[in-house]
């Protein structure tokens, strides 16, 4: 049975940098955060999951932190910042040029 509070995933976004973060809770333990660029589409970038009464993040390349935050909204951010660092701008916006260079035809 679906708890009413978990019916409707709830985001937020925690980071008002230009990559804004946003954070949907699957459950009371995990959240998948995902990254907008400007005016694109949200992005799944990973998840957050409540371990030990810690949080930590798993990234979509297979990379994982241990437990390493209080709340779901510092692992959301951290993951942000992993994906920022090891994630290069560049290679995502050859790849939207090249899906919009796609449609064109």
């Amino acid at each position: 049975m679906s708890h009413p509070a978990f019916s409707v995933p709830a985001t937020t976004t925690p980071d008002p940098a230009s990559d804004a973060v946003q954070v949907v809770i699957r459950t009371p333990a995990l959240a998948e955060v995902r990254i907008v660029h400007g005016g694109d589409q949200p992005a799944t970038i990973g998840t957050v999951r409540l371990t030990h009464d810690s949080w930590c993040w798993a990234h979509n390349d297979g990379e994982q932190s241990s437990p390493i935050a209080p709340t779901r909204l510092a692992a959301a951010k951290a993951l942000a910042e992993y994906h920022r660092a090891y994630k290069p701008k560049r290679a995502e916006a050859s790849m939207r040029q090249l899906l919009d260079a796609a449609r064109v035809r």
